[in-house]
């Protein structure tokens, strides 16, 4: 859940069919998908509401909002599939950091610059899983993110501070406001599993 100014953004995932409204970015429902659903601040209008997802099943559906203003805004989720790129178009910017679907299941993240036109998307991940679960966007307009990751190849660290300590790490990342640039991406554990399920962005104000 976000909130602008007079806006309330709600993400989740459905294995039903909702109601949609307001010109949907994709009104197909596939199985198991993310949505993004927005309301007035005081709930009571339904002003747009879009499934969001591959031909696979999306589990954990949307699991981080961030909105920018009142029609703007950026979210992540974990398609366990390649994205169509069609109509709908999930990458719809041709120089996006990674817009090839790398594994049995990827991070993904993306920018509508209104409530149903998306300006970029980017997939995030290896040759195995790689689970988005939190993003939020800092005040220079990068967006820094966090989740976990199975894999030991197709997913190079950048700027990191120490190697990885297995095959099952938490990640952690910041990608560029256009959505082109890995900043800093870096995988944190041990021995065993690690995970990271949520940051928080503190600008010492």
């Amino acid at each position: 859940l976000s909130l602008s100014q007079n806006r309330v953004f709600v993400g989740g995932f459905t294995n039903h069919d909702l109601p949609m409204t307001g010109s949907p970015f994709d009104g197909g429902r596939n199985n198991q998908d993310a949505y993004v659903a927005v309301f007035s601040k005081n709930l009571d209008t339904f002003i747009y509401a879009s499934y969001l997802g591959s031909n696979g099943n999306e589990t954990f559906g949307t699991t981080s909002i961030q909105a920018i203003d009142d029609n703007s805004y950026v979210l992540g989720f974990t398609p366990d599939d390649a994205l169509p790129a069609g109509s709908p178009n999930y990458l719809p910017d041709a120089s996006a950091y990674d817009i090839t679907f790398g594994g049995v299941f990827d991070m993904y993240m993306c920018k509508f610059s209104s409530l149903n036109t998306m300006a970029w998307g980017t997939y995030i991940g290896g040759t195995l899983g790689d689970t988005l679960n939190d993003l939020e966007i800092i005040p220079n307009g990068k967006i820094i993110f966090a989740g976990w990751t199975q894999s030991t190849t197709g997913l190079t660290e950048v700027n990191s501070a120490a190697a990885s300590g297995s095959n099952s790490d938490g990640l952690i990342g910041i990608i560029s406001g256009d959505g082109h640039t890995m900043h800093y991406l870096d995988k944190i554990g041990g021995p065993n599993r690690d995970r990271i399920f949520d940051l928080e962005w503190y600008d010492g104000v």
